[in-house]
């Protein structure tokens, strides 16, 4: 049977027809909050309403804003090639796709959004609205207002709007003080915005909601919320039921196997083959790339050809595995794959972790909602140290107590059960979880963000402050961590240094925390690691530039640092204008395929 069509649902399309009605009629704001199950077609949906209401003038372009690169290119790559629905329907995306993620090397990238379709990095985002121009990262004086002014006009999707560290408990403190910065601060610049998810919890659902209603209340606009299986509001008001009786009985026919096991992973690799050479699609996550390294090895020695996909890979090798997920047998990831992969699968093999990161992770299983299926969930609790200092322990056990509770009964691709008070729906099992909980948010970051972003006396030197020290501390202000290029290659082999490019040089890179990379200095660092800069030269041009990195940790952060913010450094290895790009270590510590496996 073939795969059936995400964006034809009843609620995509009463999203379409209510922005066309309402801003054929009126420039007053329209800010919605959607919330539909994995497979629903949120995504595809707002650049197409973006293309069918940019006539009205409100806006100019649209960017659609997500939390993490892997999901970035399965988005771009859709609407620049604009064969699937409804991406087939826009007919303005020719030369007029661009994309902003750190370290990806497509052709399309455009770090000032000028384009009128644009995919971009929370990341990229938020140092854009804090002045931090990323376009232009060796320049001094920075004009960081042409891609601010581009945000202002244009039309903002913030989506998988749970991966914003706002599940209560979620590690992620920093990304959800700068997603609620947002929240609170876009919609007075008069920009049109939209956040979407499958999985928010509804503390901060209502908290985001209360938010928009004080700004459409004191503009005369409307503030909607569509919550699938449950209201449609309204500026506070219900005003119907956000349901769909077609896409519920597809999915209703899914059946669901729940188990929790308290076996290793390598026990249940006979069981995994079996699958496998049946034609079943296997997916396995797991919350640490050293352990999900271990399983891809283990399956390796059974004859199998797994894919393996993990963050601490090099861009070039993960991109790579990335395009070979959809013709795999058998995927073994880490969270990366939680997001966006639109692949189906028949059944999964995952670490326990909160309830909305395993709802999301399932959401991989039968998203073609072929009929009569029975998704497999295989919840492997063997040990405490797969998630421990990853997620709220108290959170994960009191998840994996719920799924002992109720098993079979869980309905992991609907909101709320059907039919029987025995079964649960995903978003019931979340909210049982967290019940009485509240995200976090740091205050005092949550006002000084506002400040720069809506000050124009601020420049992005107080944004430079506050990373310094944020920096100092091992933390970051959007992440709580600072992510930093690794360069796993030989600089002697002067075919590094004279003849590859910079794209080439940084598709070699590999994405670290600072925290880890501190940590880890005496392992990594050797008196073959350097700091790469890439300086610039007279004509503009740039090219790299290698320095003998410290072995000192605290003087290799203070580096990292000071460069990493945007002060100037004048460095005995170079003359001009020159900016730090990460930290060269030797290419023994890399497994090729396997990863940077530092631990």
């Amino acid at each position: 049977m073939e795969g059936y069509i995400p964006v034809l649902r009843i609620l995509n399309d009463f999203l379409i027809e209510t922005y066309e009605k309402h801003y054929s009629r009126t420039n007053k704001p329209l800010i919605t909050i959607y919330e539909a199950p994995t497979g629903y077609g949120k995504s595809s949906v707002f650049p197409f309403i973006a293309y069918k209401t940019r006539r009205s003038g409100v806006f100019y372009g649209y960017i659609h804003v997500l939390p993490m690169r892997s999901i970035i290119r399965s988005l771009y790559t859709d609407l620049l090639e604009g064969d699937k629905y409804p991406f087939n329907m826009i007919k303005d995306v020719k030369n007029n796709v661009g994309y902003q993620a750190s370290g990806m090397t497509l052709s399309g990238k455009d770090p000032f959004y000028t384009k009128l379709y644009n995919i971009t990095t929370i990341d990229s985002f938020m140092l854009n609205m804090l002045k931090l121009s990323i376009g232009e990262p060796n320049t001094y004086y920075k004009h960081y207002e042409a891609s601010r002014s581009m945000i202002f006009t244009s039309m903002i999707t913030l989506d998988e709007a749970h991966l914003y560290g706002g599940d209560p408990g979620a590690p992620e403190e920093k990304l959800y003080t700068s997603f609620t910065s947002l929240v609170s601060v876009l919609p007075y610049l008069n920009t049109p915005i939209s956040i979407i998810s499958a999985t928010i919890p509804v503390i901060l659902g209502n908290t985001i909601y209360r938010r928009i209603l004080a700004y459409t209340r004191s503009k005369n606009g409307v503030a909607l919320w569509i919550k699938y299986g449950d209201k449609i509001r309204v500026n506070g008001k219900v005003v119907g039921e956000a349901v769909d009786r077609e896409f519920d009985q597809r999915v209703e026919s899914t059946r669901w196997k729940t188990e929790i096991l308290s076996i290793k992973f390598n026990k249940l690799a006979k069981e995994i083959k079996d699958k496998a050479e049946t034609g079943k699609k296997i997916l396995i996550i797991t919350n640490r790339p050293v352990r999900a390294v271990n399983i891809y090895d283990h399956l390796l020695s059974m004859d199998l050809d797994p894919v393996l996909v993990h963050g601490r890979l090099k861009h070039s090798e993960r991109e790579a595995m990335e395009k070979r997920i959809r013709e795999a047998d058998v995927v073994v990831a880490t969270q990366v794959v939680e997001a966006g992969i639109d692949v189906s699968f028949d059944a999964i093999y995952t670490d326990p972790a909160p309830p909305t990161t395993l709802v999301q992770r399932i959401g991989r299983i039968n998203r073609e909602l072929r009929e009569d299926i029975t998704g497999q969930v295989f919840i492997i609790n063997d040990n405490e140290d797969s998630y421990k200092n990853i997620y709220d322990p108290e959170i994960v056990l009191n998840t994996l107590e719920l799924i002992k509770e109720y098993g079979d009964n869980i309905n992991w691709r609907l909101p709320r059960g059907r039919g029987s008070s025995n079964i649960i729906g995903y978003y019931e099992l979340i909210e049982k979880i967290y019940q009485g909980l509240t995200p976090g948010t740091d205050s005092g970051l949550l006002l000084a963000l506002k400040e720069i972003i809506l000050s124009t006396r601020i420049g992005w030197s107080k944004t430079r402050e506050l990373m310094y020290k944020s920096c100092m501390k091992n933390t970051g202000i959007i992440r709580n961590s600072v992510l930093i290029p690794v360069f796993p290659v030989d600089i002697t082999d002067q075919h590094l240094v004279n003849d590859i490019t910079i794209e080439e040089l940084f598709i070699e890179a590999v994405p670290v925390s600072l925290a880890w990379l501190i940590i880890r200095a005496n392992t990594l660092l050797s008196r073959k690691s350097f700091i790469l800069y890439i300086v610039f030269d007279d004509n503009g041009e740039p090219y790299p530039c290698f320095e003998t990195a410290p072995r000192d940790p605290a003087e290799l952060k203070k580096i990292i640092c000071r460069s990493l913010c945007g002060y100037r450094v004048h460095r005995n290895s170079y003359r001009g204008n020159g900016f730090f790009s990460g930290i060269v270590v030797e290419p023994r510590l890399y497994k090729p395929w396997k990863g940077l496996l530092v631990d």
